[in-house]
């Protein structure tokens, strides 16, 4: 897990393992420009998460079936 800038960041890859989501389905998100937000250092093809805030998403966007 990279620390850039003081922030924790992972990989496309980790987010799927973490998650529970294919890797297919956060470049499907990557592509059409939704959420989750990742950067990408210039340069580089590989996409980061910041760690905190995506977890923040998944949180807020969970919903329980009843």
């Amino acid at each position: 897990m990279p620390n850039i800038l003081g922030k924790d960041y992972i990989t496309r890859k980790e987010a799927s393992r973490r998650y529970g989501l294919s890797v297919s389905w956060f470049k499907a998100r990557q592509h059409h420009h939704q959420e989750p937000r990742f950067i990408k250092i210039q340069g580089s093809a590989r996409v980061y998460y910041d760690l905190l805030k995506t977890d923040e998403w998944f949180k807020n966007n969970m919903k329980e079936s009843e």
